[in-house]
């Protein structure tokens, strides 16, 4: 009972409100501009995130062509396979993961990597197995500033173009309906006067 009287106490209150007109829904026409308003803004912040992305991709591969080098030794390299069943409906899911590392020496430092590159996909290389026996001498890259973070190939994997294409393809579409916002909205503050 104290459920329905809290819902009539409720729907009392909005009837009030809306009698008193202290809770007036504008009409449509009057913030139609809203609609555009809130496609172009969408469309800018979307494309400022893929510039940021991109932005992203270009400093980690500029900070990583600063890195020294020395030489290493291939430890692992094979691909192996993750079963999992969910307790819920019983299926079986499966996967692979690639497990690859090697070790390298900074100042007389031992140090294991395992990172092969940015953004790199290792377990699906056809290459990669021949390419990098394990035993296998390689070049390690490695940050200064902090030696355990390596990688064997510091060029990015991930282009940054096609963040960049899709961030100003994203505001150039925002573009129309920010112009059309302006247009409804000042339609709107110009009959309102």
């Amino acid at each position: 009972m104290g459920f329905r009287r809290g819902s009539v106490a409720a729907v009392s209150v909005l009837v009030h409100c809306a009698g008193a007109k202290l809770c007036a829904v504008p009409s449509s026409k009057e913030h139609a501009y809203l609609i555009p308003t809130g496609i172009a803004l969408v469309c800018v912040l979307l494309g400022a995130a893929s510039f940021t992305v991109a932005g992203h991709f270009v400093s980690v591969a500029e900070d990583r062509h600063s890195w020294s080098s020395t030489p290493g030794v291939v430890l692992t390299n094979y691909v192996s396979t993750w079963q999992q069943r969910d307790t819920k409906t019983g299926s079986l899911s499966s996967g692979t993961y690639r497990v690859f590392a090697y070790t390298y020496e900074v100042d007389g430092d031992p140090y294991e990597g395992s990172s092969y590159g940015f953004g790199d996909d290792t377990v699906h290389a056809v290459d990669f197995d021949a390419k990098y026996p394990v035993g296998t001498a390689v070049t390690v890259f490695y940050d200064p500033d902090d030696p355990s973070d390596a990688a064997l190939f510091v060029d990015a994997v991930i282009s940054p173009t096609p963040f960049y294409a899709l961030g100003l393809g994203l505001i150039v579409l925002g573009l129309p309906f920010g112009y059309l916002a302006y247009r409804m909205g000042g339609a709107g503050s110009r009959s309102a006067v």
